[in-house]
């Protein structure tokens, strides 16, 4: 049976389990893990939680309070790693990150960079990069058969199966002109849609007749105009729209969130004749945006 090497009684590189790391770099097991300290333990102590498993490793701090030999002790441990371990990393930086690497090299090239800019000003807290469409083939699965249900179908509801419309429907965001008002409402909100998962569910059923800016409030102010700028295009014309969005979000009673996603936008013609827009999102595999302002 292979053996697990220890230093100071502690697990070289990682053992199962859930690990604060101190200022000085070592490690302290949670017996019994209690999340309600975390806020203590990141923030005020200024540690970083490990919690590790079979398969992965998931490594959370906040970049501006941490000490920095405690974060460089899990790093050094990391690079010690096999082959084949999946790091998850979650750090606060000026809101919380939330990134994924299959590569250990990688993930460690990314909490560097992310330290190295702690002190960095935020600059901008959205930033939408247009794709184009002929980029359609490096976003997730889920946008490519969106764009392959549009340009098979051009857009018209009454030709696609029900089968695909009972796999496309609840991925998707359906908005229709409130002609009261003028402007385009939510008339459709699949719950397994990516604002479904970001709000969560009582947003998906209070969005229903309002405007993205009423469900979002005026603290996203600027993400909802810069996010929406593409909607009036795609309207008019009836060309697709495919771009990467990524954002600095404050949900309701909680802690600013950082997203990252490829949207695809168009324009369909729904059974009754009339047109709609339609959103498909889906969190982004492959990101060309920089955290704004820094890494």
């Amino acid at each position: 049976m292979k053996q697990t090497r220890f230093i100071r009684d502690t697990p070289y590189p990682f053992e199962p389990g859930v690990w604060w790391v101190d200022e000085n770099g070592d490690f302290h097991v949670a017996e019994e893990p209690d999340k309600s300290v975390d806020h203590l333990l990141l923030r005020y102590l200024q540690q970083v939680k490990v919690v590790v498993d079979n398969a992965d490793i998931t490594i959370t701090w906040d970049a501006h309070e941490v000490e920095q030999d405690g974060l460089f002790s899990v790093l050094d441990r990391l690079s010690d790693c096999a082959n084949g371990i999946r790091v998850n990393i979650r750090c606060y930086y000026n809101g919380w990150l939330a990134e994924e690497y299959a590569s250990r090299h990688r993930a460690i090239a990314r909490i560097q960079q992310i330290q190295g800019h702690r002190d960095v000003s935020l600059i901008e807290s959205t930033y939408v990069l247009d794709q184009g469409l002929d980029r359609i083939a490096d976003a997730h699965r889920k946008i490519q058969r969106g764009f392959e249900i549009w340009e098979r179908t051009r857009g018209r509801f009454s030709v696609i199966s029900n089968d695909t419309a009972a796999e496309y429907l609840p991925n998707i965001l359906i908005y229709r002109p409130d002609q009261r008002e003028g402007k385009l409402v939510f008339s459709w909100v699949g719950l397994q849609s990516f604002s479904a998962h970001t709000y969560g569910r009582w947003w998906a059923i209070d969005a229903l007749r309002q405007t993205y800016n009423d469900t979002l409030g005026p603290e996203n102010r600027r993400y909802v105009d810069l996010t929406c700028s593409a909607y009036d295009l795609v309207w008019e014309t009836g060309e697709p729209h495919f771009a990467q969005v990524r954002a600095l979000l404050t949900p309701l009673a909680q802690e600013p969130t950082w997203i990252c996603y490829d949207r695809l936008l168009t324009r369909h013609t729904l059974h009754d004749g009339r047109p709609a827009l339609i959103c498909l999102s889906r969190p982004a595999e492959r990101i060309k945006i920089p955290i704004a302002g820094a890494p």
